[in-house]
């Protein structure tokens, strides 16, 4: 099943999460502190897998991305 959307959305998000436990599936959720704002669900074609660039296994979700204090200018090392 080979299907096209094309959608274009703006949200303010504090954490953005990846989430691998079917194996079907990826699934990424937007969030809001602890609510889910936006989830995409994502397959490939039909016959077809995904192969990750990055050691990434199923059965694992993952924090892409979190938001921090924007005034702390202190970089780590």
């Amino acid at each position: 099943m080979s299907e096209y959307y094309r959608s274009d959305c703006i949200l303010t998000i504090d954490r953005l999460e990846f989430d691998k436990t079917d194996p079907d599936w990826v699934t990424i959720r937007f969030k809001q502190g602890k609510n889910t704002v936006h989830t995409v669900h994502v397959s490939p074609d039909e016959g077809k897998k995904f192969d990750f660039s990055s050691k990434i296994e199923f059965q694992d979700t993952y924090t892409l991305m979190e938001s921090v204090d924007a005034s702390n200018t202190v970089k780590s090392a």
